[in-house]
């Protein structure tokens, strides 16, 4: 059931890179008229803010029609914060065009940064909807949870239901960059229309694991490497939610 109806809401990829340098409003203009030429975009705003510290920007350029959007940001925080590039397109009109305008945003961008720039972290996020029979929190409450009638009536009236859960990053193995990152999975009510579910799942790939309270053993040999396309982390991610995430929910 889940599985026919899901429909994408938005689609983000972002990397966190370095070395930590700032880019000027000049940077920025040159990767705006990159993307423009690129994407074949002429009503993409530009926008600079310089930050309040030394090191600290941001670059803001999107496109809007409709309720759809495309928007590339690329900020950086104090101090020795990495780069952040992120590129999100929000309502798209196809999963083709998620692919292929990430990818050609990225290279624009990565074009005019040149090749001193290492990436560090790599992070996709879906959200997405998908129709249930009559309502949302009954379907999540009593299909999902199994609470029984009488525990639905002790919670009455419920108004909204939410679950998630996290997978956590295994190491890389072999020549696949791309594999086992970590997860966060949530499933809830659509707030602006109850009788569908939002679903919103998190894929982030880092260099290496971290073990929360544990000691870090970091070996050379399993170090993630990061050159892979955005439309390749995209791919591994909607895998994930048509194999694994929608299957499991949409057993009912």
């Amino acid at each position: 059931m889940l599985e026919t109806s899901y429909r994408t809401r938005g689609v983000n990829f972002a990397c966190l890179m370095g070395p930590p340098a700032r880019l000027t409003r000049e940077d920025g203009s040159r990767i705006h008229n990159a993307l423009c030429t690129s994407l074949g975009f002429e009503d993409l705003s530009f926008q600079y803010q310089p930050g309040s510290g030394e090191e600290s920007f941001a670059i803001a350029m999107e496109r809007k029609e409709g309720r759809a959007a495309f928007k590339v940001t690329i900020d950086k925080g104090e101090s020795r914060a990495p780069v952040r590039l992120l590129i999100e397109h929000i309502w798209p009109p196809s999963r083709e065009h998620v692919l292929e305008d990430l990818d050609t945003a990225a290279e624009a961008v990565f074009g005019q940064l040149g090749d001193s720039w290492t990436r560090v972290l790599a992070e996709t996020r879906h959200r997405g909807q998908a129709d249930v029979p009559r309502s949302a929190i009954p379907f999540l409450s009593s299909k999902i949870l199994h609470l029984s009638e009488a525990e639905c009536d002790q919670l009455s009236p419920l108004t909204f239901v939410a679950l998630q859960y996290e997978t956590g990053e295994v190491a890389a193995q072999g020549d696949d960059a791309l594999a086992t990152p970590k997860r966060h999975v949530s499933i809830e009510v659509l707030r602006e229309d109850p009788r569908c579910v939002y679903l919103e799942v998190m894929s982030q790939w880092t260099q290496a694991p971290v073990v929360p309270g544990g000691a870090i053993t970091i070996d050379p040999h399993a170090i993630r490497t990061f050159e892979s396309m955005p439309s390749d982390y995209i791919r591994n991610s909607d895998r994930y939610i048509r194999e694994t995430v929608l299957p499991i929910f949409g057993r009912s």
